[in-house]
């Protein structure tokens, strides 16, 4: 939750594709006692997507004049986000095959669960050196936001 507000959109888009690689690591391990194996050219792919997110974060601190500790540790925690996410998805998988679902219903009770979550954290925001609002203008920033979100104003015109 904290890592997005630190790590740069065109770095989060790079990273975000890291859940691929998780993905296929933890189905590789629990598909071995299987004897399931993936093919040369999805681990191909995988592999691609690895060093391309390597190179990509390299990159913000080899030519950074900026670059900090605590930046490698956002990104590094941006980075590990993405496990919980891959476990998800094998175990989504799982109920796929299992039972027969409304993907539907599943989709709109997971975005709702997120949004309540996230609905949740929102104050942490007020916490100095994570995105320094101040707390009396906590929830007008998030409207502003939402507002923002669904392309109704630019963000910024809310301020004087």
């Amino acid at each position: 939750f904290f890592a997005f507000n630190a790590t740069p959109l065109t770095l989060q888009a790079s990273l975000s594709h890291t859940i691929i690689p998780f993905v296929v690591a933890f189905t590789i391990s629990a598909d071995l006692s299987v004897g399931r194996v993936f093919s040369k050219k999805a681990l191909g792919g995988t592999a691609m997507i690895i060093v391309g997110s390597l190179f990509h974060m390299s990159a913000y601190f080899l030519y950074s004049s900026d670059a900090t500790v605590t930046q490698i540790w956002w990104y590094t925690t941006f980075l590990l986000a993405q496990i919980p996410l891959a476990l998800s998805a094998i175990i989504q998988q799982q109920c796929y095959i299992i039972r027969r679902l409304n993907v539907f219903y599943m989709l709109f009770y997971c975005t709702m669960y997120q949004c309540l979550w996230s609905l949740l954290f929102v104050p942490l925001n007020c916490i100095r050196g994570v995105n320094n609002i101040a707390p009396s203008q906590l929830w007008r920033a998030l409207v502003e936001f939402v507002i923002c979100g669904l392309n109704l104003q630019p963000l910024g015109s809310f301020r004087e």
